[in-house]
């Protein structure tokens, strides 16, 4: 599993029964970010993960993983600053702006990737749709910041050490996926 943009790991933790995330000290709802009841549900206690690309980071989005994007829709309107101001004091950015979603499918295992638009810009261009991937491949681009956020399975993702609060750049290593949420792990 690799990093689909540069940028800055916000957050990383569990997606709690309570369904909503924790960051900068608000409460943002994954089930609204997603849009999608049924989609939601297979991600309850599994992990996530917030990237913030700042204006100053590479813009392209590529693929985490190897696999079969199986669904993609577009949320939201305007779009507020999703820097660390804006998730603080903000009117829940990363459940309300523009966000184009995307769920991959790896071997089994189901990833959400969400791009999220940042301060009225709502640039969040694909390059691919509904095609396989092979990891690293690039999927589309954003025209001005923004923040990328990924879901996992309960059981079937392993960070790669604290990367939380950590700069990091696309391609690199992020964690494993463990294929068939078991314990056979693959890159």
């Amino acid at each position: 599993m690799i990093s689909p943009v540069d940028g800055f790991v916000e957050d990383l933790g569990t997606i709690t029964e309570e369904k909503n995330i924790l960051v900068k000290g608000q409460l943002f709802s994954i089930r609204k970010m997603l849009g999608n009841d049924q989609a939601f549900e297979k991600y309850i206690d599994g992990v996530f993960m917030i990237i913030y690309l700042s204006p100053k980071d590479y813009h392209r989005i590529h693929s985490p993983v190897s696999g079969q994007v199986i669904s993609q829709w577009d949320l939201g309107g305007k779009s507020y600053p999703v820097n660390k101001w804006g998730l603080k004091y903000g009117k829940s950015p990363l459940s309300e702006n523009y966000r184009k979603i995307s769920e991959i499918e790896c071997n089994g295992v189901h990833v959400v990737l969400a791009k999220v638009g940042a301060l009225f810009i709502n640039s969040v261009t694909l390059t691919h749709e509904n095609e396989f991937l092979e990891k690293g491949e690039e999927i589309g681009y954003f025209s001005f910041g923004s923040t990328v956020i990924l879901l996992f399975e309960k059981d079937s993702f392993k960070a790669n050490g604290n990367i939380k609060n950590k700069s990091i750049k696309m391609g690199q290593k992020i964690g494993v996926l463990v294929q068939n949420l078991l314990n056979n792990m693959i890159e």
